[in-house]
């Protein structure tokens, strides 16, 4: 527990006292976007670019983890902004041919839920997709707009590491993406005195 106090910059006789209580504790997850499409609020991920001739590079790490597992080091990875691709309003820009992105990162679940975590992507061209080292998507030289439900054994309450690997073997490309959380509707069961 803080107190904090604010005070007018234009009038030092005027200020403020609140108290304010730090927890553990986070939000239940409720139906909406736990991590948003980049086109409505900009995501930010650790990366590497690679040609596809090199495409193995990021694989394991000095512990034997692979790039795709929560407990990878990236340390030394950059970091970009997406949505990302060729077209003018992406906010990272995907230059050349035949070349990949391998990118990680790190959300917070408080729950799993009553309910199914979604991954939504548009990509051109191919992605593979991992939930703590779990794949859950693996579209080869494909491109559009793919959802699916995330298996709730790939997730954990706490940290949990998205990881995306992005190819482009020519033409355009581009890669947003987003984690849904829908829940289940609850009813109430009404039994009258007959038992029905």
């Amino acid at each position: 527990i803080s107190t904090v106090t604010a005070t007018s910059v234009s009038n030092p006789d005027i200020s403020a006292t609140c108290t304010v209580t730090v927890t553990d504790e986070y939000a239940p997850l409720t139906t909406g976007w736990i991590l948003p499409m980049g086109e409505e609020y900009a995501w930010t991920m650790k990366f590497q670019h690679y040609e596809l001739a090199d495409s193995t590079k990021p694989v394991i790490d000095a512990n034997g983890k692979e790039w795709s597992e929560s407990e990878y080091d990236d340390a030394t990875w950059g970091t970009l902004t997406g949505p990302i691709g060729t077209e003018s309003g992406c906010n990272h820009i995907w230059q050349g041919q035949d070349n990949c992105y391998f990118l990680r990162r790190s959300f917070i679940l408080p729950e799993l839920g009553m309910g199914s975590i979604q991954f939504h992507a548009i990509h051109d061209d191919s992605i593979r997709v991992y939930i703590n080292g779990h794949a859950i998507i693996d579209h080869g030289y494909d491109m559009g707009w793919h959802s699916c439900i995330i298996p709730a054994d790939s997730l954990v309450i706490g940290e949990n590491v998205l990881a995306i690997y992005a190819q482009q073997n020519g033409g355009g490309a581009y890669l947003d993406y987003g984690l849904y959380f829908e829940e289940v509707p609850s009813y109430d069961i009404v039994v009258n005195s007959e038992g029905n």
